[in-house]
């Protein structure tokens, strides 16, 4: 998508993910940060209602921001760390998981915490190996994060607790379970179901190198389900707040646009463009989609009602704005 992925995650651009792989920093475990509290934030250092990630401080790569669901208040509220993406807000709103290239050159995942402690709020690191661990996507419970990782020589989907532990690879397998390489270069993000007994995920399990599908599997990486059959890629798949609907990104009329499927089987084409429309994501009361556009020239974050109607640009940014989380 520009680079795909909600939640998962997979959430910069193809050419921004790239310089990432090879890239250091100097993010390590429970560094502090600065205090960053605007007016009448929920948490100390986070607030807003979507939180995205956006090339317009950092020309190579992207940094963390949140807006308000109108596009007012952008805030960067990791703003002393070169390079963040991914973010996904927990279940309650008072954290903040992202990732951030770590010691090694390698990336890792973090969270922003509400503790206090001079200076304020921490960052506590939860995952980091050789390779390259992103795109957290929470458990409804707040007690679980899956991501993808490469750590066993394949983009897998893994699972953890939200402490860092137990760290599980649950998709196992020689696919590519989030487009992240030639030919799709999508690294689309896994997604809990609503009641946190299944997960979403990107692969091309059933067409090795030539198409991505959308797939479900139980908790524990059983019981794998292919529930598209296109010949189009299909990715980047988010389930609605009430589970009775899947968002998800194909290129089947010919370019990357946002669907819908129902739990019957019906499918809605929610945008029609001849640009890339992708990485949907429901907010909290399944009324609306967060989404990323190129329609105006570069990529933005669009909102739009859960009908297809409505359609706004709410970045409105000469940079790249990517990833949308709902808060």
């Amino acid at each position: 998508m520009t680079e795909m992925g909600r939640r998962s995650g997979g959430r910069g651009s193809r050419s921004s993910r790239r310089a990432l792989v090879g890239a250091t920093g100097l993010c390590g475990l429970l560094i502090p940060l600065a205090v960053f509290a605007p007016a009448q934030a929920e948490v100390p250092g986070i607030n807003g209602d979507i939180a995205f990630q956006s090339t317009r401080d950092l020309a190579d790569c992207c940094r963390i921001y949140t807006m308000n669901e109108d596009g007012s208040d952008v805030q960067s509220p990791l703003f002393t760390l070169q390079w963040t993406y991914d973010p996904a807000w927990s279940p309650d709103g008072t954290q903040l998981a992202f990732t951030s290239i770590a010691r090694g050159g390698h990336s890792g995942m973090y969270v922003r915490e509400p503790k206090t402690g001079p200076p304020g709020p921490r960052l506590e690191m939860l995952a980091q190996a050789k390779g390259r661990d992103t795109s957290p996507a929470w458990s409804p419970d707040g007690t679980k994060l899956a991501f993808i990782s490469t750590r066993t020589g394949n983009y897998d989907v893994w699972r953890m607790t939200a402490d860092g532990d137990s760290q599980v690879d649950i998709s196992n397998s020689l696919a590519n379970d989030c487009g992240c390489f030639d030919p799709f270069n999508i690294n689309a993000q896994p997604a809990y179901s609503p009641d946190g007994t299944e997960i979403l995920f990107t692969s091309d399990i059933a067409d090795p190198g030539n198409n991505l599908d959308i797939f479900v599997m139980d908790e524990d990486g059983s019981n794998v389900r292919r529930l598209t059959e296109d010949l189009a890629v299909d990715a980047e798949a988010d389930w609605s707040p009430d589970g009775t609907q899947i968002a998800f990104a194909s290129d089947r009329d010919g370019d990357m646009e946002i669907f819908i499927m129902d739990a019957d089987g019906g499918l809605q084409q929610m945008t029609h463009n001849t640009v890339t429309d992708t990485q949907p994501d429901w907010s909290p009361g399944g009324d609306r989609l967060a989404f990323t556009s190129e329609r105006d020239g570069n990529a933005e974050i669009y909102v739009m009602d859960a009908d297809g109607t409505e359609q706004q640009n709410l970045t409105n940014n000469p940079a790249e704005d990517e990833r949308p989380d709902w808060r």
